[in-house]
């Protein structure tokens, strides 16, 4: 059985004839489903999201020119917080059994800085080869 001629007029006047492609593969059921499916404004929703399209082909927006630092209110620090948040962050940075520079877990491994001082170049040897192997 072949799709009603005016269900297949309607989706070429859209330019969504494509879904009666698999149309002789469907049971009735299924093609009652489809048809029941398409909307009775197809032909209207079809060119407004061809105009939208059309209207974004331009490269993507960059964010950068919107985006700004988080002011320091907002971040961490040791100087600036309370003993009270401090205990409480001091499980958390125990958590993988170190005190330092943690690079034994995935859940610290961000914690390597390439810039660290001299004296901690072996954690940061360490941490670069825990990477790569993470890598592979």
């Amino acid at each position: 059985m072949a799709p009603p001629e005016e269900v297949r007029a309607q989706l070429a006047r859209c330019g969504q004839s494509h879904l009666l492609r698999f149309w002789a593969e469907l049971g009735p059921a299924q093609r009652a489903a489809l048809l029941a499916a398409l909307p009775p404004g197809l032909g209207e929703h079809c060119r407004l999201a061809a105009a939208a399209g059309a209207r974004q082909r331009g490269p993507p927006e960059r964010l950068d020119g919107r985006m700004e630092p988080l002011p320091g209110r907002l971040l961490g620090s040791a100087r600036r917080s309370g003993l009270a948040a401090l205990e409480r962050w001091e499980p958390e940075k125990t958590s993988c059994g170190r005190r330092d520079t943690c690079l034994c877990c995935d859940k610290c491994a961000h914690s390597l800085d390439l810039n660290l001082p001299a004296k901690r170049w072996g954690w940061v040897g360490r941490g670069v080869k825990i990477s790569k192997q993470k890598q592979k």
